[in-house]
């Protein structure tokens, strides 16, 4: 999408004009925040299974290995801003870090990369994803992940919700941590906390197991069932084009072409 100039153009038009140049100046705001949410949306991630959505729904990593279109249409504008900030915060931490590590007492790394070359059972699994961040120090491997949260979320927070156990354990095991390093970050205030952990066995265990169920349907041409959680399916990439029900085993062949904004999509 290209950006529409005229906006601009009447924004500095109507300068002297108070209403108008804030009316320009939101059109211009919201076209621009568009074009990156389509950009974003529409960014290719490694052919693989990912962490962050194996751990919430494997009929998502499901859709993402067998690299089904994603659809965003239907995402709220106000959680694709929160999907933004998040973003930023991430970005603005691993800056941070990075800046530090030149002092030379410790390492850093951002987006640790996870694939094939990085365990036997990555390989396997075809594990692919990224860690937020890598310390490394006095030959000790400490694994980071940033999660932005909703100010409600922040002040109930008792440890990292199990979704989020399930994604670490797989960096832990993986990528060689000795830990996971999980730094929560309020949307609203922008406090953060921080909470540091060995993840236990049985996080890992669950994940190779959902990974092969994942593997097992793109073998038999099945796809394997979603996740009960309604807030999961409203944030989700594919819910245009999940087929019903969710939480059965479909075969393949329940999968049609649609239209969905002049794109073609699948849809049940």
């Amino acid at each position: 999408m290209d950006i529409d100039v005229k906006n601009l153009r009447l924004l500095l038009h109507h300068l002297d004009s108070p209403s108008l140049v804030n009316k320009a100046a939101r059109k211009v705001h919201d076209q621009v925040q568009q074009h990156e949410d389509i950009k974003r949306a529409n960014t290719e991630r490694i052919p693989g299974i990912h962490p962050s959505a194996l751990a919430r729904c494997a009929r998502m990593a499901w859709m993402e290995f067998s690299s089904v279109p994603r659809v965003n249409t239907d995402v709220p504008e106000p959680v694709r801003r929160a999907g933004a900030i998040g973003t930023a915060l991430h970005s603005m931490y691993q800056k941070n870090y990075l800046r530090a590590a030149k002092s030379g007492l410790f390492e850093f790394f951002d987006e640790v990369p996870l694939d094939a070359d990085s365990s036997p059972e990555a390989r396997r699994l075809n594990l692919r994803g990224r860690a937020d961040g890598l310390i490394l120090f006095e030959g000790r491997r400490l694994g980071q992940e940033y999660k932005s949260v909703s100010g409600i979320v922040f002040k109930s927070l008792k440890g990292p919700p199990e979704d989020h156990l399930l994604q670490g354990s797989i960096y832990q095991e993986c990528l060689g941590f000795e830990a996971m390093w999980f730094i929560y970050i309020s949307r609203e205030t922008f406090v953060d906390r921080h909470i540091v952990m060995r993840i236990p066995p049985q996080y890992w265990e669950a994940m190779k197991r959902r990974a092969q169920v994942v593997l097992e349907n793109v073998l038999m041409k099945s796809v394997p069932p979603g996740t009960d959680d309604m807030r999961t399916c409203s944030i989700c990439a594919y819910n245009l084009v999940c087929p019903e029900p969710r939480g059965s085993v479909l075969p393949e062949e329940k999968l049609v072409w649609v239209e969905v904004d002049g794109l073609d999509q699948q849809k049940s």
